[in-house]
């Protein structure tokens, strides 16, 4: 959705040259207006997805009226350097999940979260609450360094 993007490029902007990371998590309930989501399947894919139109064929596409409610997570800095499957992804920070009506509607579609937003017409009104993130966890996975907000 714009309006994560537009957060994430003012706290990238803000906090440019900070010495520790910024992070924001929180959430959007959005009343009304229309979102296209791109959802990912419950299952994951057999084989390895090799590029972002292999990624993009896989996920599933609708339009989602609202009521909705988006969670996100994002931070500043580029420092966050994710390793999954021994490949290193240097790229913005920044995941976004939702529950809508339709993902509660439809369980036999399998759906898992979205990864992806877009306004499918000009406006929606939302709003946010949003808060400072001070602790970082990650799930499953080896601890290689700390992480200091």
């Amino acid at each position: 959705m714009e309006i994560l993007t537009q957060m994430w490029n003012a706290i990238s902007y803000r906090y440019n040259m900070a010495a520790t990371c910024v992070g924001l998590s929180g959430l959007l309930f959005i009343s009304s207006g229309k979102l296209l989501a791109s959802v990912m399947p419950r299952t994951f894919p057999q084989t390895l997805l090799q590029n972002k139109e292999e990624i993009n064929n896989w996920n599933r596409n609708f339009k989602i009226s609202a009521p909705m409610v988006v969670h996100s997570t994002m931070f500043n800095s580029k420092k966050l350097n994710i390793i999954y499957n021994k490949r290193l992804y240097d790229k913005k920070f920044c995941t976004v999940n939702s529950l809508s009506n339709h993902i509660l509607r439809n369980p036999n579609e399998q759906l898992k979260g979205s990864r992806l937003f877009k306004n499918t017409i000009p406006e929606i009104e939302c709003r946010g609450y949003f808060n400072v993130v001070s602790k970082l966890h990650r799930v499953g996975a080896e601890v290689k360094e700390e992480i200091d907000f």
